[in-house]
């Protein structure tokens, strides 16, 4: 019997050859303008795209969405940084701002007055001076006031970095410098008040903060060296002799 005159029960039609430029085994990028196999909805407009359109009919934007830039902060997220920043910063400084008053009699010498005596000792009657007040005032007064100069000195960095400069560069430089010493010196302050025995949680809440802000201001100083140099920092030399 020839098997070969029987007639066939089914036939599998091959598979149809895969388009150009479609994502293949290694996982290479399928082009933004593909067609849609099935309706689906914009990615901009949220309009409806029918199966085997490449581009939206109301707004035209490409039926696939792009891929997303992690590498840059949004301007609305910055400006909610910069409103922080601002906010807590002057806050510090009026909350630690006898210390600067007293930096700036100094400065211009000036007396500063405590209206504060001493009560008895060598010094009975005259007026304690700031660094001697009980309590040790100055120290969290200048870790306060020094942290929040770091804060409101790295909001204006960062809104002037929104658009690149020397100048941004410079005070992104500062600001990145200042939240250093601010967080060393609430750190130093901490020790101190440790060795008497007493916690400091004013000192260790703002050396963790600054932890953060240290993080961020690197980020801020790394994002606007690479928005300002030429094609994203990459930096392509000419062929020609010399």
């Amino acid at each position: 019997m020839d098997l070969s005159k029987l007639p066939r029960l089914s036939q599998t039609d091959p598979p149809p050859p895969e388009p150009a430029g479609s994502a293949g085994p290694g996982g290479a990028a399928a082009p933004e303008a593909r067609p849609v196999t099935r309706a689906t909805f914009c990615w901009r407009c949220a309009s409806e795209i029918p199966a085997g359109q490449r581009f939206c009919g109301k707004c035209g934007a490409p039926s696939a969405a792009p891929p997303l830039d992690y590498g840059r902060t949004p301007a609305g997220v910055v400006a909610v940084e910069v409103w922080f920043y601002a906010i807590i910063g002057l806050a510090l400084m009026l909350w630690g701002g006898t210390f600067a008053r007293y930096e700036i009699s100094r400065l211009f010498h000036k007396p500063f007055h405590t209206n504060v005596n001493w009560v008895d000792g060598p010094k009975e009657g005259s007026e304690v001076d700031y660094p001697e007040l009980e309590g040790h005032p100055l120290w969290n007064d200048s870790a306060i006031f020094t942290f929040g100069l770091a804060l409101a000195l790295g909001a204006t960095a960062r809104l002037l970095a929104l658009r690149p400069s020397k100048l941004a560069h410079a005070l992104l430089v500062a600001a990145l410098l200042l939240a250093v010493v601010a967080t060393l010196y609430n750190l130093y302050i901490a020790f101190r008040w440790f060795v008497l025995g007493v916690i400091p949680i004013i000192s260790l809440l703002l050396a963790a903060f600054g932890g953060y802000l240290i993080y961020d201001q690197r980020a801020a100083l790394a994002a606007a060296a690479q928005k300002s140099a030429p094609d994203g920092g990459t930096t392509v030399r000419g062929s020609g002799g010399g």
